[in-house]
């Protein structure tokens, strides 16, 4: 029943948002427009000396489970962007924010203004995809001499970290020719495989140095000869971190040694940090 009723207040509020967008933004706003549809949790809001909004809960928002406070309250700081929201309840408090990552309501704080506890961080756990993003790197390799010696290449990999930040697991596929302009019996070799880094990141220089390794099925075809052959390879590079990704420089060691500079894309990466 709860859910249901709860469902129904995001029903509201979200129509309610809808209507007011229009309308200049403001506490008497918030209280005409939005508070009543969470009269069954709060009874008032005011803003507090250093513009925060804080709200004066009812039993029934102290009654309701973890989730449930997550889920009324990520309704409520969509509808008030201004500033982070202190619920109160007699002497307890809750400081609530949004998540930069997922976008959603975040408690980042709890405490008792008696003095009797002490604030306590309090963060809600992140999601699997959050635990364990996902990317897609594209790198590009070209040699073109005097000589008119070719070689050329691209690589991609596409995965998750296993354990965020620090080691992933991913899929790779990469294609090369090495020969020369001027006769036909250039080299075309092909990979799939499946490959792994462990990463040690240095945050206040935003780089992160990663060795790894990389088990691939190749394809290699000179003139009308085809030939194949599983091969290990060794990973070796750095990753710059810029917006949602890195910049990357790598060495794959193996029959033949490549320098490869791509990109890596991370949705789930917050720049700023």
């Amino acid at each position: 029943m709860k859910r249901i009723l709860i469902i129904l207040l995001f029903i509201s509020a979200t129509l309610s948002g809808v209507f007011a967008q229009e309308k200049t933004p403001g506490i008497e706003m918030f209280r005409s427009s939005v508070l009543p549809q969470f009269k069954i949790y709060f009874t008032d809001a005011r803003l507090t000396g250093n513009g925060q909004l804080e709200l004066t809960s009812t039993s029934g928002y102290k009654s309701l489970a973890r989730e449930n406070k997550s889920t009324v309250m990520d309704m409520l700081v969509r509808s008030w962007q201004q500033s982070l929201i202190i619920v109160g309840n007699g002497s307890s408090r809750e400081l609530w924010g949004i998540n930069s990552k997922t976008g959603k309501a975040m408690l980042i704080e709890n405490w008792n203004i008696d003095g009797k506890i002490s604030a306590v961080p309090a963060v809600l756990p992140e999601s699997k995809s959050a635990l364990h993003p996902w990317f897609v790197y594209f790198g590009f390799q070209s040699q073109f001499d005097s000589q008119k010696n070719i070689n050329m290449g691209f690589s991609t990999r596409f995965g998750f970290f296993l354990l965020k930040n620090r080691w992933d697991l991913a899929a790779s596929a990469s294609g090369f020719i090495f020969g020369n302009v001027d006769y036909e019996s250039q080299t075309f070799q092909s990979n799939v495989g499946l490959s792994s880094k462990v990463y040690f990141p240095i945050p206040k220089l935003r780089i992160s140095p990663n060795i790894g390794g990389e088990i691939s099925y190749s394809t290699y075809s000179v003139e009308d000869t085809e030939s194949s052959s599983v091969s290990p390879y060794a990973l070796a590079g750095i990753s710059w971190y810029v917006g949602n990704g890195s910049f990357d420089i790598g060495v794959r060691a193996g029959k033949q040694t490549i320098v490869m500079i791509g990109y890596t894309f991370i949705p789930r990466l917050n720049s700023s940090r």
